[in-house]
């Protein structure tokens, strides 16, 4: 995410800066940042970068989630008109007609159950996937730029 070079506390968002990135009496354009202000700056980026992943992902497994819905229902209105199909009996007695139409109706409840009980084991999957933390608790150790390295500090 670009810093804006005259602020680097306003950060380049669509619609402008965040209203908490005004300054008062301060040019960044001719003084340096102080450590805290960098720390700050740094900490910002990635509270921002954080809350628009976040974002990110919860339109995203929302969007998902709609979707295995929809294609849940359409699943189960073609298996309901697949067993209406099947459970005719030409020519058999109303009394097997009613035995078979008792079954697919039974059937139809276990299916409806088994498509609902599978889309809710897929959603909680992706509320799984959705609560992974964005970065890891131990992050790997920074490693020391060349100069530090060749002064010995790292």
């Amino acid at each position: 995410m670009p810093l804006n070079p005259t602020n680097p506390f306003a950060l380049a968002l669509s619609g402008g800066s965040l209203p908490a990135s005004r300054s008062v009496g301060r040019s960044f354009e001719r003084d340096a940042l102080t450590r805290e202000e960098q720390y700050i700056a740094q900490a910002l980026r990635t509270q921002v970068s954080a809350i628009d992943a976040w974002a990110s992902k919860a339109q995203f497994a929302t969007a998902e989630v709609g979707r295995m819905n929809v294609f849940g229902a359409t699943a189960f209105q073609h298996t309901l008109r697949g067993m209406s199909e099947a459970s005719r009996l030409p020519g058999a007695s109303s009394a097997l007609q009613s035995l078979m139409d008792q079954f697919v109706e039974a059937q139809a409840v276990a299916a409806g159950t088994q498509m609902a009980q599978l889309l809710t084991i897929a959603a909680n999957n992706i509320f799984g996937e959705f609560n992974r933390p964005l970065f890891p608790d131990n992050l790997p150790p920074e490693q020391p730029g060349l100069m530090r390295r060749l002064l010995g500090g790292g």
